[in-house]
């Protein structure tokens, strides 16, 4: 997702949420969400979210990244249990979400928002400040081959 930073707190808060359910397909590792634009205009920003292998999203969860982020707002949370369901999640799983920011004005607030999404379906939520798409997948892909959160630095 990209556009204009303005818009964007919706998606950003239930990219959060839908990346703390997908994180607990596999409980302990992590799932990233990159909050960046790459080389649009600087008004712009946008969501990258990385899989647990550290490479772009299954198109399968692509889909639903979208149906949530459009989804109406009153149906919302029905969909969110609709996604738990169909996948069989256990939300007594652990959920780990990584966020990283590039250096864009816009980006520690819609990472706010990503955290605070996540956070409302009990993730654990660990922020990386102004790093590049690439360091968060590495990040992300380390972590789950390492499953230590303290090996990252």
């Amino acid at each position: 997702f990209r556009a204009d930073a303005k818009i964007l707190d919706s998606v950003m808060l239930r990219m959060g949420m839908m990346a703390a359910l997908l994180a607990r397909l596999r409980p302990g590792k992590a799932i990233g969400i990159m909050v960046t634009a790459s080389h649009n205009k600087e008004v712009d920003n946008g969501i990258k979210i990385a899989d647990f292998d550290g490479g772009m999203l299954n198109p399968i969860w692509e889909e639903q990244a979208s149906l949530i982020a459009n989804c109406e707002e009153e149906k919302l949370m029905d969909m969110l249990k609709d996604v738990k369901n169909r996948f069989g999640i256990d939300m007594e799983t652990e959920a780990v979400v990584f966020i990283g920011e590039d250096t864009r004005k816009s980006s520690p607030r819609l990472a706010g928002l990503a955290a605070d999404g996540a956070l409302a379906l009990g993730a654990k939520v660990k922020r990386y400040e102004k790093v590049t798409t690439p360091q968060l997948h590495w990040a992300v892909w380390r972590f789950n081959v390492q499953e230590r959160m303290d090996d990252i630095p």
